[in-house]
């Protein structure tokens, strides 16, 4: 909000961002209540070679809602009239922009506590921060007028969105790299 304000956005502008991430609200809050669960889990069943075997999985499942998401698009102007009323159409951009962060979204959520199960922590803070500093540096570097500003806020966050996908990208790599490692000292025993 501070970084919207700065660029000029006005409550009524901060207002229809917020209708918008509802498109995220939704995925975080069904993760959440699951994480607790797939932690515990996870942390005591899972290994590297699990870890790319739930990753893959997670893949899937992100794809199919990332593809439900953009058959969605059509219903985004509708739905918000009806939910919010037709004064806030404006809305409708950004949650359409936000729509295409979804795969991401979904499996950042999902395979964060895979990663901490395994006390990968700082595969996923890295990811945090560099969520935050992706969505920051936009924000910041962009010259923004009110006509613009939802749509580059919204795609800051699906910029921030895959920049943290990259980060967790590299811990899978890091993990099938240990994996490989792993089976080779097993078959070099042999």
């Amino acid at each position: 909000i501070f970084l919207m304000r700065r660029a000029g956005a006005t409550d009524e502008v901060i207002g229809y961002f917020n209708i918008a991430t509802l498109v995220f609200v939704l995925p975080n809050l069904l993760v959440g209540m699951a994480a607790p669960l797939l932690y515990n889990h996870w942390s005591k069943t899972l290994n590297s070679s699990g870890l790319l075997t739930t990753a893959k999985a997670t893949i899937q499942m992100a794809a199919a809602l990332q593809g439900l998401s953009i058959l969605a698009i059509p219903m985004v102007s509708p739905v918000v009239g009806l939910v919010f009323g037709d004064a806030f159409q404006a809305a409708v951009t950004p949650t359409i922009v936000l729509l295409f962060a979804m795969a991401p979204l979904v499996f950042s959520r999902i395979i964060t506590p895979a990663f901490q199960g395994l006390g990968q922590n700082f595969i996923i803070t890295l990811s945090c921060i560099m969520r935050l500093a992706t969505t920051g540096i936009i924000l910041i570097l962009l010259p923004l007028t009110n006509y613009e500003l939802l749509t580059w806020v919204g795609l800051s966050w699906v910029f921030g969105e895959f920049a943290a996908l990259a980060v967790i990208a590299f811990g899978l790599a890091l993990a099938a790299r240990h994996d490989q490692t792993e089976r080779d000292e097993r078959n070099s025993e042999r």
